[in-house]
């Protein structure tokens, strides 16, 4: 009997709703691979350990010279050369630069002539120092001779009150003459350090970072000066530096600077060399703190004892200070545990029991919290973090987690991840 229309539309429509029902019973086997039932709040459990615990703070830095110097002409004139680039490699002593010494040479050959004016003139006072005490020494011998014969004479007092007037008289002119030439020494000293600060020489080997001046420009006469980091902003005519010691500048946030100290340990990876990580310590933690955008950081420097091949000045690399360790100690996943009001507990899980213990912890490490009280090796804590998951033989995170069965948490006991759930 042939079908109305309508009819076999109603039996495409029963059969389509068939296949979709023997989908969906399908699928839902599928999901529960065997039995267990999906649920948005499984438990994860970890095993109380013998392990190690680390904790660590990391920022982010840059690499910078242990030390530089800003350099300068100590006189002031008329660049006439500059003999090193940005970049030049120089020795201690070698000459950076010049300046016209023209006008500062005549300053040192007016001063010689002073000072040999001022020598002759101090040469000729000690002579008249010395003729005028030699004539005391006549006069008062004088006296003597007359008052020993008895003879009272007038004229041999007022003799020896002459010579001892022309001493004095002689004394104030050397000592005057003393000062001239001392004045006419430092005059020539100080010409003389002008003219030989004309020729600027590097204090220290190291390489050129910057050169802030040009030929025919004016010298600052600032001197030379050294820090602890480049500063590329210098008004030094050259900023210097050993870049064979290098140490790496980075900022801390606030409350892991409070965990900072100088001499802990530091591992220093460089983006530009991440095979070579760098092992330093902290050699400064800075004791007031910079602010930008309301952020509070404190800057800490750590030393590079060998650098990667071919770092430079400024690159980039993540600082990660080791702030406590304890080895060979009770240990339990830091999600395991409740915090409030300084006391802490885990629920310990036991023959299909959770009981909410009291503990007494050390160390808080990066993964792992040290226990010194109310737990024991072997026994099974649960982890606080919810996850959802579903039974059966699946793999992570579908149901079996990384060192044991379901729900089994990552334990660090010195041989390898271990877990303890069930």
């Amino acid at each position: 009997m042939k079908l109305s229309r309508p009819g076999r539309v109603a039996i495409i429509n029963l059969s389509i709703a068939a296949v979709l029902i023997v989908a969906l019973v399908v699928g839902f086997v599928l999901l529960r691979g065997g039995g267990t039932e999906a649920t948005a709040s499984s438990q994860r459990t970890a095993t109380v350990s013998t392990g190690d615990v680390t904790a660590t703070v990391s920022a982010t830095g840059t690499s910078e010279p242990t030390s530089t110097s800003e350099v300068s002409f100590t006189s002031t004139g008329t660049i006439t050369s500059i003999k090193v680039t940005v970049g030049s490699t120089v020795k201690k002593g070698q000459v950076l630069a010049t300046l016209d010494a023209d006008a500062l040479q005549t300053q040192v050959d007016v001063a010689q002539a002073k000072l040999d004016a001022a020598q002759d003139q101090y040469s000729a006072a000690v002579q008249s120092y010395d003729d005028a005490v030699a004539a005391e020494n006549a006069a008062s011998s004088d006296t003597s001779n007359s008052s020993n014969t008895n003879v009272a004479n007038g004229s041999s007092s007022n003799s020896q009150n002459g010579a001892a007037s022309s001493v004095s008289s002689a004394s104030a002119q050397l000592a005057s003459a003393r000062a001239n030439q001392l004045q006419a020494q430092n005059d020539l000293d100080t010409a003389q350090q002008a003219l030989d600060g004309a020729t600027l020489r590097s204090p220290r080997a190291g390489t050129v970072l910057t050169v802030n001046g040009t030929v025919g420009g004016s010298s600052g006469g600032n001197g030379s000066s050294g820090n602890g980091s480049t500063d590329t902003s210098s008004s030094g005519l050259f900023t210097i530096a050993d870049l064979a010691r290098m140490q790496v500048s980075a900022s801390f946030a606030e409350a892991d600077a409070m965990q900072l100290k100088v001499g802990q340990a530091a591992t220093t990876v460089f983006n530009a060399a991440a095979e070579t990580p760098v092992t330093g310590k902290v050699t400064t933690v800075a004791p007031t703190p910079t602010t930008s955008n309301n952020v509070v950081s404190y800057a800490v420097t750590i030393s590079l004892p060998t650098l990667p091949k071919g770092l430079r000045s400024g690159q980039t690399a993540t600082v990660t200070v080791t702030t406590g360790s304890a080895s060979n100690v009770l240990t339990v996943p830091g999600s395991a545990i409740t915090s409030a009001g300084g006391t802490h507990t885990v629920t310990v899980v036991a023959n299909g029991k959770s009981t909410r213990t009291p503990i007494e912890i050390g160390l808080e490490g990066d993964q792992l919290t040290q226990v010194t009280s109310g737990l024991s090796a072997g026994q099974t804590v649960l982890l606080t973090t919810a996850t959802s998951t579903s039974g059966g033989s699946g793999s992570f995170p579908g149901g079996n987690f990384p060192g044991g069965g379901l729900g089994g948490g990552l334990v660090t006991n010195g041989n390898g991840p271990a877990g303890g759930g069930k």
